[in-house]
């Protein structure tokens, strides 16, 4: 019989995972909410938010940022599926 994997991994603390995943050799990052993420230091490192809470273009080239654009916009799904209806992503 399996484990349900999502049992197993609510029966310990966030802090716990991160003592045995984080340095781990394998596919491991916690999911965080916005506050928690803007505190993480390869967020901070790589300069994914813009001090207002957007996020940026993660991908740097040859080292470098990528050039400034407008933040991804924070949007319920429904609002979502109708910009990309109408093919108005950009939101303006």
């Amino acid at each position: 019989m399996k484990p349900d994997f999502s049992k197993v991994v609510a029966a310990k603390p966030l802090e716990h995972w991160e003592a045995v995943l984080g340095q781990a050799d394998c596919c491991y990052h916690a999911v965080l909410d916005y506050r928690e993420a803007a505190a993480d230091p390869h967020v901070r490192e790589r300069s994914m938010l813009d001090g207002d809470g957007g996020v940026l273009f993660a991908a740097h080239i040859d080292g470098n940022p990528p050039a400034s654009r407008r933040p991804v916009r924070d949007v319920d799904v429904e609002t979502a599926l109708s910009l990309w209806e109408v093919g108005n992503l950009s939101g303006g």
